[in-house]
């Protein structure tokens, strides 16, 4: 099946899909955005001053997502991120752009794989024993990064600043896309989780996870992603999209 006969559904925010979903069209694909998250900020966890406390101290903070760093920048100010001695890191392509405007000087990043798990390895390179990363990201985010700091022995402490909430359930008709001919790109785990909350139709259409955690959600729940993008990046996603819209729907074994 060629990419003009396929639809591909976007799981993120319009703002975050502009890149793909304009690669998408130019190449004849035809796109329908479908957020599921919904991303709100909340009180500083465990609380401001505690949290403002450990920045001064820390040895480095580790951003989760481009969320992470526009609350920071909101809560505690730019200038709080290029304090001298202290170390910034981005989990992914997205996160680090967004330090890069607020003006930081991005000096760790995942990249294989842009994962929690990887930022800490790649962190464990660069900080000495027992050294205190500030760790943002969501209330209920994956724990994975400040779990494999701890483990190397690090001081990690988990500020979180937002939350991801679910949007409303999308009109009705937006689920009778749902079948083989549509391709899903999930850009997380929450987003597998809500598509199926909102109707299982969706186990029939074919899932591109944008990284192995999220294809792992998708394994958990006895599906098998047709693609898993190599990077969480735009180039990396739009290849593993368009590769499963081009693939000969017969030749994609059932879960």
């Amino acid at each position: 099946m060629g990419p003009a006969c396929s639809t591909v559904v976007l799981t993120r925010a319009p703002g975050d899909n502009a890149a793909l979903a304009a690669a998408l069209r130019t190449s004849g694909v035809r796109v329908v955005e479908v957020p599921t998250a919904r991303v709100q900020p909340i009180a500083v966890l465990p609380d401001r001053s505690a949290v403002q406390a450990w920045a001064g101290r820390a040895d480095a903070l580790a951003f989760a997502s481009r969320h992470g760093v526009a609350h920071w920048v909101e809560q505690f100010g730019a200038a709080t991120l290029v304090r001298g001695g202290l170390r910034v890191a981005a989990v992914g392509e997205a996160t680090a752009h967004a330090l890069v405007e607020a003006g930081a000087f991005v000096h760790v990043q995942a990249r294989d794989p842009a994962t929690g798990a990887g930022l800490a390895r790649a962190l464990g390179q660069v900080l000495a024993p027992a050294s205190m990363v500030v760790v943002v990201q969501a209330r209920l985010g994956q724990r994975d990064l400040a779990e494999h700091l701890c483990a190397a022995g690090h001081d990690a402490r988990v500020a979180a600043l937002y939350e991801n909430v679910a949007p409303a359930d999308p009109d009705p008709a937006v689920h009778a896309l749902a079948g083989p001919q549509t391709v899903v790109f999930a850009a997380a785990p929450s987003a597998v989780a809500r598509l199926l909350a909102w109707s299982e139709a969706w186990r029939t259409a074919r899932w591109v996870a944008i990284g192995p955690t999220t294809a792992q959600a998708l394994r958990d729940r006895a599906l098998r992603p047709a693609a898993v993008a190599e990077q969480p990046t735009h180039a990396a996603c739009l290849a593993a999209v368009l590769a499963t819209v081009r693939a000969p729907i017969a030749s994609l074994e059932t879960p």
